[in-house]
């Protein structure tokens, strides 16, 4: 879910214009055909005038949900304007803050982040990913609570660098941690090195935004079980994407084995759950 540019709006009227183009000309057809079958071969005009008339219908379906998907984004689009004017005011960023939505949080999910931030007000924040989140907590720090410390992880060298370089409050930390195998319950799984965060204790805010879904299912679930040992009673849990069906099933997972209260944010472009972990 990437914010809409010119070229994917470019692409939505493309689009749309090709459908009614479409839909002209098998009406057209249609019509054509209906007039030559009263005079003329009336079966195989019968037949041909149910085929056009299918994809007419199909055609005239892709254009209702084209449209249903316009309006539902337009609602979207402006409640993520509202959210973006929401962090600006909050934190007032010394610098531009990177493109939000798709693969980086949305800004309805960082704004939503902040009031946990300032709920909570963690002393110790660790972050499974980096990017436009980490910019934002550091951007907190600075401004509300300058002896909270926060460390973000990223398996990616590149992208860790690129975040680096844009914090500069010396209490937020960007962690190169390249992805190792883990064996949990019986099954493989690839996570961040826990041993670059071997010595933090007592964790008061975990925020899980990778790594991405695609290096194994289910590919959050191993945040909670490597991390529990670490995480203060009362550690409050934030899990971003929360729509998806592999979010959803590793929270049924993890409340299954362990004592986690579960929130789940519905009104997220993404959804997000919110957790409160509290030790057996």
């Amino acid at each position: 879910m990437k914010m809409r540019n010119y070229n994917s709006m470019d692409k939505f009227y493309y689009e749309q214009s090709f459908s009614k183009i479409f839909i002209a000309i098998n009406f057209l057809l249609l019509l054509s055909i209906f007039l030559i079958g009263l005079f003329w071969y009336k079966m195989l005009a019968f037949f041909l005038a149910v085929v056009l008339f299918s994809f007419n219908c199909i055609v005239i379906y892709k254009c209702v949900q084209m449209l249903y998907k316009r309006v539902y984004g337009q609602r979207y689009d402006y409640h993520q304007m509202e959210s973006l004017f929401s962090i600006h005011q909050l934190i007032e960023p010394k610098i531009p803050l990177p493109p939000m939505r798709g693969f980086a949080g949305s800004p309805d999910f960082i704004k939503s982040l902040l009031f946990h931030l300032m709920k909570h007000q963690p002393k110790l924040i660790v972050e499974a990913s980096s990017g436009v989140s980490s910019i934002v907590i550091s951007e907190w720090i600075t401004k509300y609570s300058p002896e909270s410390k926060h460390y973000a992880l990223d398996h990616e060298e590149k992208y860790a660098g690129l975040t680096r370089s844009r914090i500069s409050q010396p209490n937020s930390t960007i962690i190169h941690a390249p992805l190792k195998s883990y064996s949990l319950d019986n099954k493989e799984y690839k996570w961040y090195d826990m041993s670059m965060i071997e010595d933090l204790d007592q964790i008061d805010m975990l925020i899980i935004d990778g790594p991405p879904h695609f290096v194994n299912d289910l590919a959050r679930y191993p945040a909670l079980p490597l991390l529990k040992d670490k995480l203060k009673e009362g550690c409050i849990i934030i899990l971003d994407d929360g729509r998806r069906e592999f979010e959803q099933q590793i929270v049924k997972e993890w409340a299954q084995k362990e004592n986690i209260s579960v929130n789940y944010l519905d009104h997220l472009e993404k959804g997000a759950f919110v957790l409160e972990f509290t030790k057996s």
